[in-house]
């Protein structure tokens, strides 16, 4: 396994793409310091020389240098804005994807639907939280402490002694911000989770509502969510009441030294050491260089916070890639892009690359479980890991080594049975409730490895074909059909490069949905709401029917098709299970998960999961 990155390598590698732009924008800071010493030189020659001696052009002189320089500084710093706001962007744009990445092809063993749920709050909130740590690091805290360094060689060139005196300074300042940072740190860390609690929260009041009022829990949870609001207002007010005493303190700090500086300065000048006007341009100066401390100084907090996201969102990535190292998961990830290369370009080789291996395959013949076993991995507590919603958990820990080592027995043992894919076999497979039904499917899809035995297709083990290709020709139903916010024609259509309106009339037609969709306002264009939640049961189901077959696929797998349908629904959409061509002018095989005596007896098999055997009828 490969070493784990440091926070700080993680975060710089973000920004390997543009490292370039970054470098740019350190130098343009450079540039910027150096045109701010001028400044003060010319205001030491204004008062010092200009003024005692009465030389009104020596004094126009000195004011056209100050705002020659003070323009050039600002065009400096909006044009080093430009370059690291674009750089960041960009970065944190690069670091959104890889998270993305990391759900989409990461190991479906490590994710329980509680996950899911901080996992949303996380990866949304701590990006933004990075993204503003980034934007801290690079347009205040680097060009701050940059431009501080020029400014300090400007005050001892200015005057060696008290320039001595502001540098003795800055120990104090940075060994108070690594102190007060320790701590922020932690208070931070607690908010993090709190407002990770918050967000879960709600999304949980919004997702379940009627679940809610049909259980009279409105009072339970309301009382929840007080309790855990009360929770995010007090560690939230910690943070920040911490947070503006650190600024608030390191201000003070900077009032008091450039005071310190005045007595010292108008010591020496009352002396005679130095002139009057050597000591207003050092003030200046001093002025100057308060303004970017402060801004550094103020960034701190922003970073302290940042980086606590930063190591969440790093032990998801690593915990992806892990996941994908122990499955085969990942090989999504490259067939995926292979795919899409393929549909951009059909040069030679793009096509080369797509039959490496041979793991695009047609599916032709048969697929066939050869003996296959599996079990699912438990915690040590249980053999599913939830997390109780409102609970103080810790939303930036990583998962614990042992937290899957324990294994549940098997709940698929020595499967074998086989589908005839070229006869266009209908197979139905009945069991109780958790009895394996679901989980044979997923096997059967590539999203978990089998413990024993094979998958094969066409007697090729599924291991060595495409994920992405096999399943682009297998049609898919699920028990709870999934249907997303957004109209009936991107539900449909989801996940499909191209098809046209004939056919996609042709699938609902046959999924006995068409005539339902004619009488909705906009039909294909009316919007439904998330999860379909304005359509009723069986319209969900043959909505979800109609995109599985508008793929026409080889295999059809119905999970429960007949839940949310009346007997004469399912009578008229019996050319889903026949083996005659459909209407798409394809045909294809079945596995139905039913217990629908009618469908059982069509059937040119039966099974039923029992006892994690399945055994035909």
């Amino acid at each position: 396994m490969a070493q784990k990155d440091s926070e700080l390598d993680f975060f710089f590698g973000l920004f390997k793409r543009k490292k370039k732009a970054i470098g740019l924008s350190v130098g343009l800071s450079c540039l910027q310091s150096l045109s701010l010493a001028p400044i003060a030189l010319f205001v030491n020659r204004a008062i010092g020389n200009a003024i005692p001696e009465g030389d009104m052009g020596a004094l126009i002189g000195c004011f056209a240098g100050i705002a020659l320089f003070a323009l050039a500084s600002g065009a400096i710093q909006l044009l080093n804005r430009r370059i690291s706001i674009g750089a960041i962007k960009a970065s944190i744009a690069d670091l959104r994807v890889a998270l993305v990445k990391a759900q989409l092809h990461g190991s479906r063993k490590y994710y329980t639907k509680e996950d899911l749920d901080l996992l949303h709050s996380r990866i949304v909130q701590d990006t933004f939280r990075v993204d503003s740590m980034a934007g801290a690091l690079f347009t205040q805290a680097i060009p701050g402490a940059l431009i501080s360094l020029g400014l300090i060689f400007v005050l001892l060139r200015l005057n060696l002694l008290l320039g001595i005196i502001c540098i003795c300074a800055l120990p104090v300042f940075a060994a108070g911000a690594l102190l007060i940072s320790k701590r922020l740190k932690g208070l931070i860390r607690v908010f993090h989770q709190d407002y990770s609690q918050y967000s879960k929260g709600i999304k949980f009041m919004l997702e379940s509502n009627e679940l809610i009022r049909i259980s009279t829990a409105e009072l339970i949870e309301e009382k929840e969510q007080r309790a855990t609001i009360e929770r995010l207002k007090d560690s939230h007010g910690r943070a920040l009441l911490f947070s503006s005493v650190f600024s608030i303190g390191q201000q003070q700090l900077l009032i008091v030294g450039a005071a310190l500086i005045l007595l010292v300065g108008g010591y020496f000048a009352m002396r005679g050491n130095f002139s009057v006007g050597q000591l207003v341009a050092f003030y200046a100066a001093l002025g100057m260089l308060q303004g970017y401390v402060g801004s550094v100084v103020n960034a701190v907090p922003t970073l302290v916070e940042g980086r606590e996201s930063l190591r969440v969102l790093q032990a998801i990535i690593d915990t992806a890639r892990q996941e994908a190292q122990e499955g085969q998961e990942d090989r999504t990830s490259q067939e995926n892009q292979k795919y899409q290369e393929s549909q951009e370009s059909q040069t030679s080789q793009a096509s080369q690359e797509r039959s490496h291996k041979g793991l695009d395959h047609e599916i032709g013949k048969s697929i066939e479980f050869a003996h296959v076993s599996f079990k699912y991995p438990i915690t040590n507590h249980g053999a599913e890991p939830r997390i109780k919603r409102g609970a103080d958990t810790d939303a930036g820990a990583e998962p614990k080594e042992d937290a899957l080592k324990d294994e549940a027995p098997p709940l698929l043992s020595d499967i074998d049975f086989s589908i005839d894919i070229a006869s266009r076999e209908v197979v139905t497979i009945s069991g109780l409730s958790g009895s394996g039904k679901s989980t044979l499917i997923y096997l059967l899809l590539g999203f978990y490895e089998p413990d024993k035995g094979q998958i094969l297709v066409d007697g090729i083990d599924l291991k060595e074909l495409s994920l992405s290709t096999y399943r682009r020709q297998i049609g898919v139903v699920l028990q709870d059909p999934l249907i997303f916010s957004g109209t009936i024609r991107e539900n449909i259509t989801y996940g499909l490069d191209s098809w046209t309106e004939s056919e996609l009339v042709q699938a609902c037609t046959a999924a006995m949905i068409y005539e339902d969709i004619l009488k909705m306002e906009h039909g294909f264009d009316t919007m439904i709401g998330e999860s379909g939640m304005t359509l009723s049961g069986g319209q969900r189901q043959r909505i979800s029917i109609a995109r599985a077959i508008l793929r026409k696929p080889r295999l059809l797998i119905l999970d429960e098709p007949t839940n949310h349908l009346d007997e004469s629904l399912i009578a008229s959409m019996e050319t889903l299970w026949n083996r005659q061509e459909n209407p798409l002018g394809v045909g294809w095989a079945c596995l139905i998960v039913s217990h629908d005596r009618i469908l059982r007896e069509r059937a040119d098999a039966s099974y039923v999961l029992e006892k994690g055997r399945l055994l035909r009828q």
